[in-house]
């Protein structure tokens, strides 16, 4: 077993600055982690290489969208409008690759990546057309330059793309799998190009093909404005909204922020309906024990409902758009239930309820009279 201790006079660890860092790396893996003092007495046996003050160690940085044979585009054509570049300089040189110039230029592209501190790529490679062989060589030049691979296999059916990069749906789901078969650890993903060069037919089973094996989906959404604009006028929808339409994106979040505020709101309602309940076994009416459940814990859920609201709608200021969804979803919806739920709908429906808002099934009341679960003592006749 190969290892080594490298010692970091200052590094960047979960976004904090840490001095006097230290990590174990065996076989190629960080086992250990944490000062440099615990981690040398824990790793005796390893050498250790030391970054000096000048220098910050940083976590590896994440290139999330690639095409790596544009390196030979460089230094040409690039003051040209897209459409023009795209059939005159991509279309020209790209479908002209063999496996073995693709090979090498992703041993160059990934090598600069790596020089650069880029360890992990998100490649979104459509030179496909004519099989799995120019994909296999991009991947084997990953493996042999040492950078992490998520591989994001395009699917592309547009008839003005060149036949280098076209294939049916059919016939791009099969050679997706064949991939992901023969190389696990590239990460390989379904890439339908985008809403142009991609049919409607070829999203939606890339969508399919997403979820049947549980894969990231990888997509231009729109490579500039007019792409947005000529989707609305065209679609009457965004890009996002059409992708969504068509199967592509899984709206997860609505989904979470329901079932987060379904808990929150069974929380507040049980609190509520159990003093309600406390008011109507000692011999209250009807209005007059919601309206008492309502004064004993009117306060408490208020407070507590604006104390959650403010912690939780902290996560509005984060950077990250899922997370600042997630604040401002659930703290409307706890601010919606303590108020409007709680203060009005829950009142009035007991109210018109009336004395049905006290029948169980006979069963269910038998068992409880015989158990006798009650949080006020038991009227003694």
């Amino acid at each position: 077993m190969t290892g080594e201790l490298v010692r970091c006079a200052r590094a960047i660890v979960s976004g904090n600055l840490r001095e006097d860092y230290a990590f174990v790396v065996r076989d190629g893996t960080i086992v250990a982690a944490g000062d440099f003092r615990s981690v040398r007495d824990g790793a005796p046996d390893l050498s250790a290489r030391s970054f000096p003050g000048d220098r910050l160690v940083v976590p590896g940085f994440i290139n999330g969208h690639s095409h790596a044979y544009q390196i030979l585009l460089r230094g040409w054509a690039d003051d040209w409008p897209f459409a023009k570049w795209r059939s005159e300089a991509l279309y020209r040189v790209v479908p002209q690759l063999t496996p073995d110039d693709v090979y090498w230029t992703f041993v160059a592209a990934f090598g600069e990546m790596l020089a650069a501190g880029i360890t992990t790529v998100a490649e979104f490679f459509y030179l496909n057309g004519a099989g799995n062989e120019h994909a296999e060589a991009a991947i084997r030049a990953a493996r042999d330059t040492g950078i992490r691979l998520v591989f994001a296999r395009t699917w592309m059916d547009a008839q003005y793309a060149p036949a280098a990069f076209r294939e049916s749906a059919g016939l791009a789901a099969e050679r997706t799998r064949e991939l992901m078969q023969r190389f696990p650890e590239a990460n390989v993903c379904v890439a339908p190009h985008s809403l142009h060069a991609a049919s409607h037919e070829m999203i939606r089973a890339a969508g399919e093909f997403a979820r049947e094996f549980d894969c990231m989906l990888h997509v231009h959404v729109a490579e500039a404005p007019y792409e947005g604009e000529a989707t609305l006028e065209r679609f009457g929808k965004t890009p996002v909204a059409l992708l969504e339409s068509l199967g592509a994106l899984d709206a997860t979040q609505p989904i979470l922020l329901f079932a987060i505020g379904f808990g929150l709101a069974t929380d507040y309602g049980v609190f509520l309906l159990a003093r309600i309940k406390e008011a109507h076994d000692a011999g209250a009416p009807n209005s007059e024990a919601v309206a008492l459940g309502l004064e004993r814990t009117g306060r408490i859920v208020t407070s507590a409902a604006l104390l959650f609201a403010v912690a939780v709608g902290a996560f509005a200021t984060s950077q990250i758009v899922f997370i600042k969804e997630l604040g401002i979803g659930t703290a409307l919806a706890v601010l919606l239930d303590a108020s409007i739920v709680r203060a009005l709908l829950v009142p009035s429906l007991m109210a018109l309820l009336g004395s049905a808002n006290w029948w169980a099934p006979r069963p269910l009341r038998r068992l409880y009279e015989r158990i006798g679960l009650r949080e006020t003592a038991a009227q003694v006749a």
